[in-house]
């Protein structure tokens, strides 16, 4: 494992700048660059250095960068329990994932991902949906509601909530890229989760208080 201080100010916004690049070809060698760089260098260190770039006002870029969370937590967060995933995984991997998940640091990814729930770019609304979703379970569930709680619009926090009930999370190919059975499935119809309304994101204080005066809880 390489240094933290492995010229990722070097390295990270040359990639980011790939992540945005019109052409979907380099966008996929750079999302391949970035997955190869977390094998050598700590995972959350890498995520801790692209969160500043989900405000990049190229949308290609923080659609890629969320797509790559995704990939991060699918990666090294908790197992899903599935039928058909792979066997136990050795002690040396299993480190790797405990590492990942103890030093993630939840306020500012969520935070930062949250305000992208007011993106000029459906597409980038319905990608931060199955972001939460993915770092919900395969995370700390509990700290990710709470900071949901103190940043979103209560009704924009029931349909975050709804979502991660629903499981269905994204799943990673083994020839690469990702497939998301909750978009396809037609279940996401049901409760408009997707819909770009502006204002989603809220003041902490104005937030927490109307959830307060309507009873809400945090699942």
């Amino acid at each position: 494992m390489l240094s933290s201080k492995t010229n990722l100010h070097i390295l990270i916004p040359g990639l980011v700048d790939k992540l945005g690049d019109n052409k979907i070809m380099i966008r996929q060698l750079a999302q391949e660059a970035l997955k190869s760089l977390s094998l050598s260098i700590k995972q959350s260190i890498i995520l801790g250095t692209l969160i500043p770039f989900l405000s990049n006002p190229n949308w290609h870029t923080r659609e890629e960068i969320l797509l790559f969370i995704i990939w991060l937590f699918l990666q090294y967060g908790k197992p899903v329990k599935d039928a058909t995933a792979p066997q136990e995984k050795d002690s040396e991997e299993k480190k790797g994932e405990e590492d990942f998940l103890e030093d993630v640091d939840y306020a500012p990814l969520v935070n930062a991902i949250a305000k992208l729930l007011d993106d000029e770019k459906p597409k980038v609304v319905q990608i931060v949906y199955e972001t939460i979703a993915t770092i919900a379970h395969l995370g700390d569930r509990t700290r990710v509601l709470e900071l949901l709680l103190e940043v979103v619009e209560p009704e924009v926090y029931r349909k975050l909530c709804d979502r991660i009930e629903a499981s269905a999370l994204p799943v990673y190919r083994a020839e690469g890229g990702l497939d998301f059975p909750y978009l396809t499935s037609g279940l996401n119809t049901q409760n408009s989760f997707y819909s770009n309304t502006q204002g989603a994101f809220r003041s902490s204080t104005n937030s927490m208080l109307t959830l307060m005066k309507t009873g809400d809880e945090v699942l």
